[in-house]
């Protein structure tokens, strides 16, 4: 089923038109790239909502705006607001995503040239489906990289990222290299143990 049959949209050019303003404004995201299955670029694209601001809105204001309006909303603490962490770990998702060129040389230190970086997602098939936080591929080499926020990150975040490896479909020989980008406290025990290449706190990235 198609995005406009699933909105009640006709399919006359106008949503194709709305979606290319909004990604050239900003608040959205086109996610192409390449298929690691096949070695050509994704049939069909994702949209994402690009705009931390505007998701924001969407997912927990607008819902609510009626007993906003009434001024009848009300909680003690941002803490204590419905899904609050779970707003906070899509949010900082989503920053990691728009600006991961400013990444490129902890994520990608040894400067392959990048073909494709984009978020992956892939369902249904055996096992279920796989979806990638980032996915950067370079000729030889897949760089999968997870995104984490969590008052405390354990090992379990390893093995998450061993079953996407599992389930991602990858075409020919590639080297796999894994990437965690996290905001937390990360147990001792993610970095001695060397499961990721390559580890980099948000706090360090953004000199706080």
């Amino acid at each position: 089923m198609s995005r406009a049959t699933k909105l009640s949209i006709d399919r006359n050019g106008h949503l194709s038109r709305h979606l290319s303003e909004l990604v050239e404004a900003g608040f959205v995201a086109r996610d192409g790239g390449i298929n690691p299955e096949t070695g050509r670029p994704l049939k069909i694209e994702h949209y994402r909502i690009r705009d931390n601001y505007t998701r924001f809105y969407l997912h927990h204001m607008e819902p609510r705006m009626a007993a906003i309006k009434a001024d009848s909303f009300m909680f003690s603490s941002l803490d204590a607001l419905a899904g609050w962490q779970a707003i906070l770990s899509l949010q900082f998702e989503a920053l990691v995503v728009n600006h991961y060129h400013e990444l490129l040389p902890k994520l990608n230190p040894g400067g392959n040239l990048i073909l494709s970086a984009a978020p992956y997602r892939k369902s249904g098939g055996k096992g279920g489906g796989v979806q990638v936080d980032l996915l950067m591929q370079m000729r030889n080499a897949l760089e999968l990289v997870e995104v984490k926020r969590a008052s405390s990150i354990d090992e379990s975040v390893e093995v998450e990222m061993e079953r996407k490896i599992a389930h991602l479909p990858v075409r020919g020989r590639k080297s796999i290299r894994t990437a965690l980008v996290y905001d937390g406290d990360l147990a001792p025990a993610v970095r001695e143990n060397g499961y990721f290449d390559i580890i980099v706190s948000a706090r360090e990235w953004l000199g706080l």
